[in-house]
C-alpha cells in the first residue's frame, strides 16, 4: 500500500472575515478607544467548533464569530446559568446578534484538560466539579434563561 504525504495548510494562518475586521475596528474604536492597529486580531487555531476566535494582540480580549448566533443562543443561555451561580467562565463583554461576533475574556491558552492531567493531586478540581454540578442540580434557574441582557 503506497503512503500518501499531504501538506496540510496551517489553520492558525486563516484570514480574519472581513465582517470581523469591520466589527472590530468600529467597536474597538468606540468602545476603547483603542486604533485597530494598535490591537490587532490574531487568528487562533480551529478547532471542531462552528465558531471561529480571534485573540486581541496586546489586550485580554477574544473576538468569535459565530455564524449561527442569531438563531442559536444555547451559548448564552449557558453563560448566564453559569454566571448567575458564580461558576467561572470567561467574561462575556459584547454581543453583537444579528453579527454573530461576541468579544469575550481571554483567559489564556492553557485548557482546563491540561492543568487537570498535570495536576498532582486531582482531589481539589474533582471537588470543586462536583459543588458545581450540586448546585446545578439543586436549583431553579430558569429566571437565567428569560433574561435578554448578559450579566
Amino acid at each position: 500500500m503506497k503512503t500518501v504525504k499531504r501538506k496540510i495548510k496551517s489553520k492558525v494562518k486563516a484570514k480574519i472575515p472581513a465582517k470581523v475586521q469591520k466589527f472590530w475596528r468600529s467597536w474597538a474604536q468606540q468602545e476603547l478607544g483603542l486604533v485597530p492597529a494598535q490591537a490587532p486580531l490574531v487568528a487562533l487555531p480551529f478547532d471542531a467548533s462552528r465558531r471561529r476566535y480571534y485573540r486581541v494582540k496586546g489586550q485580554k480580549l477574544i473576538v468569535a464569530d459565530d455564524p449561527f448566533l442569531s438563531k442559536d443562543q444555547r451559548q448564552l443561555r449557558v453563560y448566564r446559568v453559569f454566571r448567575s451561580f458564580k461558576i467561572a467562565v470567561p467574561r462575556m463583554y459584547h454581543v453583537a446578534l444579528k453579527q454573530g461576533i461576541s468579544v469575550q475574556q481571554d483567559v489564556g491558552d492553557q485548557s482546563l484538560l491540561t492543568v487537570v492531567a498535570t495536576a498532582k493531586d486531582l482531589w481539589p478540581w474533582l471537588k470543586k466539579a462536583m459543588n458545581i454540578l450540586i448546585r446545578l442540580h439543586q436549583s431553579d434557574f430558569a429566571h437565567c434563561l428569560e433574561a435578554r441582557e448578559l450579566p
